[in-house]
């Protein structure tokens, strides 16, 4: 039996190397079908099984339904069918084949594909032998799969040399590659990798339309006028990424926890199956969480609602929305997303049954953290996916921060944030020294936020950490800012409220250091009761981190910039 994989890299600078959004939607469209359509299309005729193309309706259900289906996708030692596929997601597939020679075919016609619909991906693929009736062989052939992708993929040379300068050509309009053509809708230079983007837009649009409830009550655009006009007249928007915690780690040991050893027959068998279940639930419950959180936007008369998700899939998640309602659609997905992944429901209850292991987490759950860039219309969209990047990878800090009783990262998922009010220093190291005072012994900032419920987090190491950074605190906080819509506010929220003057008197001191701000602070603090809730320690608006060096933060800047995005 041969393993094959076939798998992209640099996915997130293909998709957002341009900041043309109909290029960075079409890229991932493409990224997607990389590892689903072109895969599934070639086995499909291997294994003369056309009930796998499925792309002229988009149905991801079927394509998960047709992957567990053993008369579509039979076992491989039952040989019905020269190929299984075991996974088969956005940017992955992995496969198992009979003969060396379907393997090689396998990769060669889906990179052949790749190279003729999205010249720039960085598409490679490698296969391994092994014996599947050795007990225990796939793990083995597993580790050698993954170490000959690192050695193959690091061998060739980047994509990107394959648009040459010279003789001299004119400049793509867009991405700065090499134009091979004029654009027929706007007469620019474009280059080949632009143009097979934009090619892809409007499927990927229908793709993405084709998840939604087919009651038609919220809808996505379907073209791109609609995307533009929809994003144009928005005050805010908002870039988020979101990714799930540990679950590289999962992969990486998943043979660890299964029911099987890897001395007995059965347990090959169960590795693939088990595996594949996984994926598939994983893919579900991303979508069932989504699905559930994009009931936070107010859908227009048309009921289309001003989001758009550039990467949807395994424990990934990208959008582009109205920023008004960025935080609250990632608070509810976390926490969906947690939710989910309990249930028993998806695929047999596996991923509970995984997670729960005591060599996983010893929960019956996953978590997941997430970036959110709060920029204005037309600022650069790649700078702001870097920034949420950066922020995401500062909320997968309680991934040290809360452990479980045996050390390891506990299921707690985080929001880091940052509203860009400017364009000058838009790198978060950049963003955050400013905003750290007293020669880095106070932050004027308190994130991450924890989104995971307090009774959730009961059993956790690091539970005052995480208590010291919860959401709830940041609400509460909110809660006593005015909005500048004050007819929108309840009379109650009106008289719980402290004016903004003088909240912008205390933010101001801030920056001059604790012991001015703290001055300034309890010189109003005996005329608003409410203030109370911005305190640290006691008259203070300041307290000291837990497990920190005596480091002290302050949430007041977090909760003036939350204010009109969470209210």
């Amino acid at each position: 039996m041969y393993l094959v994989l076939l798998e992209t890299s640099g996915n997130q600078n293909y998709i957002f190397s341009t900041n043309k959004l109909r290029e960075n939607v079409g890229a991932s469209e493409l990224t997607y079908r990389a590892g689903t359509q072109w895969v599934l299309d070639v086995v499909g005729e291997i294994n003369k099984t056309q009930s796998f193309r499925i792309w002229k309706n988009s149905k991801l259900k079927l394509l998960r339904e047709n992957l567990t289906n053993p008369s579509l996708n039979p076992p491989i030692e039952e040989l019905k069918k020269p190929v299984e596929i075991v996974i088969a997601a956005s940017g992955k597939a992995v496969l198992i084949t009979k003969e060396e020679d379907t393997a090689k075919d396998i990769i060669t016609k889906v990179t052949t594909r790749a190279l003729k619909d999205a010249p720039g991906i960085d598409l490679c693929g490698v296969f391994v032998e092994f014996d599947w009736h050795k007990e225990g062989s796939i793990i083995t052939a597993i580790k050698e799969m993954y170490r000959k992708f690192e050695e193959v993929h690091g061998k060739y040379p980047s994509p990107n040399l394959r648009f040459q300068r010279l003789p001299i050509i004119d400049e793509c309009s867009t991405s700065g590659f090499p134009a091979s053509q004029l654009n027929p809708k706007d007469k620019q230079p474009i280059s080949i990798i632009s143009y097979q983007k934009q090619e892809y837009l409007e499927k990927s649009l229908q793709r993405i339309n084709g998840i939604l409830p087919s009651d038609g009550e919220i809808k996505f655009v379907k073209k791109l006028d609609q995307l533009e006009q929809k994003f144009d007249n928005l005050d805010w928007l908002g870039v988020i990424h979101a990714d799930g915690n540990g679950l590289g780690q999962i992969f990486l040991n998943f043979h660890q926890y299964l029911d099987n050893e890897p001395d007995s027959e059965e347990f090959n068998r169960e590795y693939v199956d088990t595996l594949r279940k996984f994926s598939i639930a994983l893919d579900i419950c991303t979508e069932k969480a989504f699905l559930s959180a994009i009931k936070v936007f107010k859908p227009d008369s048309q009921g289309i609602i001003p989001l758009l998700p550039l990467v949807l899939g395994g424990d990934d998640l990208t959008v582009i929305c109205d920023g008004k309602f960025a935080l609250k659609f990632t608070h509810r997905f976390l926490q969906k997303f947690e939710a989910e992944t309990e249930k028993s429901e998806n695929q047999g209850g596996i991923i509970p049954k995984i997670a729960s292991h005591p060599k996983a987490f010893g929960i019956g759950r996953l978590s997941a953290c997430a970036g959110i860039a709060i920029i204005k219309p037309h600022f650069p969209f790649s700078v702001a996916y870097e920034l949420a990047e950066s922020l995401i990878k500062q909320a997968k800090n309680v991934k040290k921060k809360v452990l479980t009783a045996h050390n390891k990262p506990f299921p707690c998922s985080a929001i880091d944030f940052h509203v860009l009010y400017d364009s000058s220093g838009v790198e978060l190291e950049s963003i955050r020294k400013k905003l750290t005072v007293d020669e880095g012994k106070t932050k004027l900032y308190n994130q991450p936020y924890i989104i995971t419920d307090k009774q959730n987090l009961e059993t956790a190491q690091g539970l005052n950490w995480a208590e010291f950074h919860h959401w709830e605190k940041l609400e509460k906080q909110v809660d006593i800012i005015p909005l500048k819509e004050k007819a929108t506010e309840t009379q109650e929220n009106q008289e719980n409220q402290i004016p903004m003057g003088q909240l912008n008197n205390l933010r101001l001191a801030l920056f001059s250091g604790r012991e001015i701000a703290d001055a300034q602070y309890k010189l109003i603090s005996q005329r608003y009761d409410s203030l109370k809730k911005l305190e640290g320690e006691k008259d203070s608006l300041f307290a000291i981190e837990p497990d920190s060096e005596n480091i002290y933060t302050t949430g007041l800047v977090d909760a003036l910039s939350a204010v009109e995005f969470w209210r």
